[in-house]
Order: structure tokens, then sequence, then C-alpha cells
């Protein structure tokens, strides 16, 4: 789970390392967010310069992103758990599209049920 102040490595390719949670979306006093849902990111550490400003993400600069990988453990009916080694986004641009053209690393199923199935066409696994 992700709250406010949350360090996240970003696992796309828009050139920026790290974001914080600094907002969850969809719902009043919403504190926590899981797989696929919305949140909203400062941006602390950017690899290429040259590549993001093309983009306007600049470091301290704000962006919505869409969580991907949580430590938290996801628990199934069938007793499968779900669960990463890490906490990870992919960032998104004004217009609710991706800022970056590819994924990496493996993405759960569970986000074939969200609005954003091109993350599924971007990964490379």
């Amino acid at each position: 789970m992700i709250q406010k102040n949350t360090v996240l490595s970003v696992v796309d390719n828009s050139g920026v390392k790290r974001a914080r949670c600094i907002h969850v979306y969809h719902g009043y006093r919403k504190r926590y967010a899981k797989l696929g849902d919305l949140i909203l990111v400062s941006l602390l550490a950017v690899r290429r310069k040259e590549k993001t400003e093309k983009q306007d993400l600049k470091k301290g600069g704000v962006s919505k992103a869409i969580v991907l990988r949580t430590k938290s453990t996801k628990s199934f009916k069938s007793n499968n758990q779900l669960f990463f080694k890490e906490n990870s986004v992919a960032l998104l641009n004004s217009k609710s599209k991706f800022a970056g053209t590819r994924v990496f690393g493996v993405i759960p199923r569970l986000l074939r049920k969200t609005r954003f199935l091109r993350l599924l066409k971007m990964s490379g696994g």
C-alpha cells in the first residue's frame, strides 16, 4: 500500500528515476493506493535532462502516475499471493497518456481490468 510521502521507483523510459507520492486519487479521505490506482507524484531524480525537458518532466515537477508494483501482499481466493520487491509507478502526462514508450519488468494481470490496457502492450514480458 502506498500513502503520502512514499518514495517510488519509476519503471518506464520517461527519464525519471524516483518519485514521491503527494496525493491518492479517487475517494474522499482515501489513504492508501493499491495496484492500478492513480496517484499524484513529485519527481525527485531525473536521468537525462535533455530527454525530460521536452516532456516537461523536471526535478521537483508534479505528474500523475499509475501504481504498477507494491511491496504489500495481495491475496487471492485460490491461496495465491502477489508481492514485489519495490514500489513502482509509470508516469502519465497532463492528457493522461503515458510519458514513456516502454515499461521495464513484469506487470500483474490485475491491471487488465483498469482503463490502462496500453500498459500490457508497452511491457516486455
